[in-house]
């Protein structure tokens, strides 16, 4: 028998309520691809504007015929198939680009009409969503690495906490309210660029990470009186300017060692305070208690490890390297355990990702191929793959991107061209 002339049972299993076929086995041809099946969908619920769908067998999605993937997953088409099926993904919906003077290394949804970025130019920046930039905040005395805030920093009457890290070897706390950021205090110790900065769920203390291979703990509040004498802290030999505001200083609570490179990201745990994760230029990605500041355990890459995220709905930690490879790890194994799954379709080094607020199968990714990439990690390839406006400098080279969040339904990215995509999510 030939392989279009091949037939298969399978039954249909939908978690979506509204579109639950009946679960009685059907005689489907075996070459059908997702289009042929979701037609079959789309005709047994009678639906008067087709809706697309995708299906998964054995928890992978279809991405050849089903006779291929079945003899790829060694199920036997004897027997009868179950195909979960859901709803195709739609692609991130631009809203917005809005270009500013410098490179931008970090980005912040503030709420659902301000954004914030940081740049090379030392400069933090609050964008509205009619492009207008509402305030532009210069204490930094070198480029902006990192900013971060905690998820429920954000009140009622839109006041909100950031932390932003530089070059310069400083952090700064910042208060968001009535429109405007107002630094707060400077946290020092550092020797090195801080290149990542994670607040915890409390907004009790925040983790700092450096191109000086160490973390610090610090606490969040604020200090009475200046802990550090400024005047011995090495100051940044690529500081581009002296910024002329003089703020209390605060020291840290505690030093994490253990990395033999440069720090390039950290996080604490989001399902639980005491615990936090790095990765670095040490090939190394480590967790580490938090009460103690000791590395508990240590996962090993062949590569450079430039970014982490950990997700609160599966547990697992997705890592961005210099290979242009996304690593999952299952960040509940103390052990030096085995990838779990990677991903592949980058073509730069992975400079930043992010877990979907609230699904645990899909997670979005920023590249120096200056790619916005968007996964269903029940595939090993990209869902999408999205090049931004202006992607090529004058000359044809790729600007790279460098910053990615995702909050609410808002993704935002930033980098080397020095523009600000804002793009529009349903994902669930």
């Amino acid at each position: 028998m030939s392989t279009t002339e091949a037939q298969l049972q399978v039954c249909f299993v939908a978690r979506q309520t509204k579109h639950v076929v009946p679960s009685t086995p059907i005689v489907v041809p075996a070459h059908l691809k997702r289009y042929g099946l979701s037609q079959i969908i789309n005709h047994i619920l009678s639906l008067e504007k087709p809706v697309p769908f995708d299906f998964l067998i054995d928890g992978v999605f279809l991405r050849g015929s089903l006779e291929s993937q079945l003899r790829e997953k060694n199920i036997s088409m004897e027997d009868v198939v179950d195909i979960e099926y859901v709803e195709s993904m739609l692609p991130p919906k631009p809203l917005a680009t809005i270009a500013q003077d410098d490179w931008i290394s970090s980005v912040l949804v503030i709420d659902n009409t301000k954004f914030l970025t940081g740049s090379y130019d030392g400069a933090l920046r609050v964008w509205n969503s009619s492009k207008e930039c509402e305030q532009t905040a210069k204490v930094h005395d070198g480029p902006v690495k990192c900013v971060s805030t905690v998820a429920t920093s954000t009140s009622q009457d839109g006041s909100a906490v950031i932390y932003s890290g530089s070059q310069d070897q400083s952090a700064i706390s910042w208060e968001f309210r009535d429109d405007k950021f107002v630094p707060v205090y400077k946290a020092l110790g550092h020797t090195g660029s801080i290149d990542s900065i994670s607040v915890n769920s409390q907004n009790t203390h925040f983790i700092t990470a450096s191109s000086d291979s160490t973390l610090k703990i610090w606490s969040s509040s604020v200090p009475s009186t200046s802990e550090v004498e400024v005047d011995s802290v090495p100051k940044s030999k690529k500081a581009k300017h002296a910024s002329q505001v003089e703020l209390i200083t605060k020291a840290a609570l505690s030093t994490c060692t253990g990395h033999v490179g440069g720090v390039t990201s950290t996080l604490f745990d989001r399902s639980d305070d005491k615990k936090a994760f790095s990765c670095g230029w040490d090939h190394s990605i480590r967790t580490w208690d938090m009460e103690t500041c000791t590395n508990v355990s240590t996962k090993a890459c062949d590569k450079v490890c430039l970014a982490l995220d950990h997700s609160l709905h599966n547990g697992l930690l997705a890592t961005g390297h210099a290979d242009s490879v996304i690593r999952l790890w299952d960040s509940r194994d103390s052990g030096a355990s085995m990838v779990k799954m990677s991903l592949t379709g980058h073509k730069g080094w992975v400079s930043s990702l992010q877990w979907s607020p609230s699904s645990k199968y899909i997670l979005a990714s920023a590249s120096h191929d200056g790619t916005l990439n968007i996964w269903d990690i029940r595939s090993t390839s990209p869902v999408y793959s999205i090049k931004p406006e202006d992607s090529k400098d004058q000359s044809g080279e790729t600007q790279r991107l460098l910053a990615l969040t995702w909050a609410q339904n808002f993704i935002a990215i930033g980098g080397q061209s020095g523009k600000l995509g804002i793009y529009e999510t349903n994902y669930s």
